[in-house]
């Protein structure tokens, strides 16, 4: 299983390497919504294990970004 998904994680890196070469602002809610923006768009196309998936990411990125707003209210 790792092999399969090594390579996605260089993509990963290599863009956030390339985001940080262009000097690009980091905007912890540009993922959020550029994922939900996939999910409304690819609805009814991707099965519901991938929507599932999607989900579970998204998740993950609000919980982040919710961390991180009241770290900074907390400073």
């Amino acid at each position: 299983m790792i092999e399969q998904i090594d390579p996605y994680i260089k993509l990963f890196r290599e863009r956030a390497e390339h985001l940080d070469a262009e000097g690009a602002p980091h905007d912890p809610d540009e993922p959020l919504i550029l994922l939900a923006s996939l999910m409304g768009n690819e609805e009814g196309a991707l099965s519901e294990h991938a929507m599932n998936v999607l989900t579970e990411i998204g998740g993950q990125l609000y919980r982040e970004g919710l961390r991180r707003r009241l770290d900074r209210l907390a400073e």
